[in-house]
């Protein structure tokens, strides 16, 4: 099992940011499209010295990798970001409760 976190910073270069429409249409038609499940919860980051806001979306799996590659590739190009950080960790004991 592997948990991947993808991390969606929220401004778009000249033209302000991802509100919580914008984002509410990328979930509903690329995220729930390829994740049966995932946790979504909110932060700030630093990019290149600017703060903004993050959409963090968290997947456990064995087998997601590649639909989250895909999901982060199409929030990159709808949003016009320089890169979108995925992060992916290995699970070395994991219990489902």
């Amino acid at each position: 099992m592997f948990t991947t976190t993808v991390y969606f910073g929220a401004t778009i270069p000249d033209a302000g940011e991802v509100n919580a429409p914008m984002f509410s249409d990328f979930l509903k038609n690329v995220v729930n499209e390829k994740l049966d499940a995932f946790t979504l919860s909110e932060g700030y980051g630093c990019w290149k010295g600017e703060y903004e806001k993050v959409r963090i979306l968290t997947v456990i799996s064995e087998e997601m990798l590649d639909e989250v590659l895909e999901i982060a590739e199409e929030y990159k190009k709808q949003f016009r970001q320089e890169s979108v950080l995925v992060n992916v960790v290995e699970n070395h004991a994991f219990c489902l409760v």
